[in-house]
C-alpha cells in the first residue's frame, strides 16, 4: 500500500503510557500501513504502523503511529485518546 509524496499528520499512541499530545507533520509514509489495530470513524485515517513491540522494550508497550491525511481529524483523535487515558 503506497501513497503519493504530500503532507499527512502523524500521532504516536502507545496505550497511555504517554499521553497523545500532538501530530506531526510528515511528508512521507511509510510502505506498509495497517487499518487492524486502531478503529476510527474519520475516512482520512491512513493507517497504523507499530514501532515498539512490547516484547522488545523494557517498558513491555506496543507503540503505534496513526497517520492521517487531515490536521483537524488528527487533533480530534488525540483529544478523544487523552479523554480515554484520562489526561
Amino acid at each position: 500500500m503506497a501513497f503519493a509524496a504530500g503532507k499527512y499528520y502523524r500521532l504516536y499512541d502507545d496505550g497511555g503510557e504517554h499521553a497523545a499530545d500532538t501530530c506531526q507533520v510528515v511528508t512521507m509514509l511509510p510502505s506498509k500501513l495497517s487499518k487492524t489495530h486502531f478503529k476510527t470513524k474519520f475516512k482520512t485515517f491512513l493507517g497504523s504502523e507499530q514501532i515498539e513491540f512490547a516484547s522488545k522494550n523494557e517498558a513491555g508497550i506496543d507503540a503505534y503511529e496513526h497517520y492521517f491525511s487531515n490536521a483537524a481529524d488528527c487533533q480530534l483523535v488525540v483529544k478523544q485518546l487523552q479523554k480515554e487515558y484520562g489526561y
